[in-house]
């Protein structure tokens, strides 16, 4: 979903790192997993949707539940370099400290 009144066309592969739209990058400050709700949620489920394709659009309801947490596992494999573990282990598919710094430099390019 993109910000009302932008002309903005989405990137076309997964290579285009930079979005380039402030409005488009979510204001990550706290960790986020499945059963989070907020504002914070759904600006992240914005992001992946519309960024890198790896959420569906429409999915922006600012609760994190399998679908989001399916998106950031594809996200944090491809973008992070994390593929395999737990949120207990080493927090694949839950938003932490290291893919809220993923996101962050993506968003400043």
């Amino acid at each position: 979903m993109l910000p009302a009144g932008n002309n903005v066309t989405p990137p076309t592969t997964n290579t285009e790192i930079s979005i380039g739209i402030p409005a488009l990058c979510p204001n990550l400050s706290r960790n986020l997993a499945r059963g989070s709700r907020g504002e914070d949620v759904r600006q992240l489920q914005v992001f992946l949707s519309y960024k890198s394709r790896y959420l569906e659009a429409g999915n922006a309801t600012g609760f994190f539940g399998p679908l989001t947490e399916a998106a950031v596992k594809k996200f944090q494999c491809e973008r992070v370099n994390l593929c395999s573990g737990s949120v207990a282990t080493n927090g694949y598919g839950s938003v932490g400290p290291r893919t809220r710094s993923v996101i962050a430099a993506q968003c400043q390019l």
